[in-house]
């Protein structure tokens, strides 16, 4: 199968094809001392014990593409809040940009208020 079509399973019946095509074409040309290196970093990420070893609050924006297990990020760092995002794939921030950043901005602002004092 050729590569391209592996990378259109990262997006949803919503997206773009034109931001499908020009991904696909982004990742397939890709300088293989670059791509290879990304992907075995990938295939051997332990996103547990990363999430472990945060020490501040975590504010996951995800896809509804692909499901997130909060149970289970929890069961890592209690103080995870997930907002998802609907009808984009793994490019969110490409597929619906507006949407992104006013969600992240919203992270942003809950993130940096001031902690009441005592």
């Amino acid at each position: 199968m050729p590569f391209a079509k592996k990378v259109t399973g990262e997006f949803t019946k919503h997206s773009d094809p034109k931001l499908v095509d020009r991904i696909a074409a982004d990742m397939a040309n890709a300088p293989p001392e670059v791509a290879i290196p990304a992907m075995e970093s990938l295939l051997n990420y332990d996103e547990a014990a990363a999430l472990a070893r945060v020490t501040i609050p975590v504010r996951l924006l995800n896809a509804d593409h692909f499901p997130t297990d909060l149970a289970a990020a929890r069961r890592h760092k209690p103080d995870v809040e997930l907002t998802v995002m609907p009808h984009v794939g793994h490019f969110l921030m490409a597929e619906d940009p507006e949407e992104f950043t006013r969600l992240l901005a919203r992270a942003v602002r809950e993130l940096t208020r001031p902690v009441p004092t005592p």
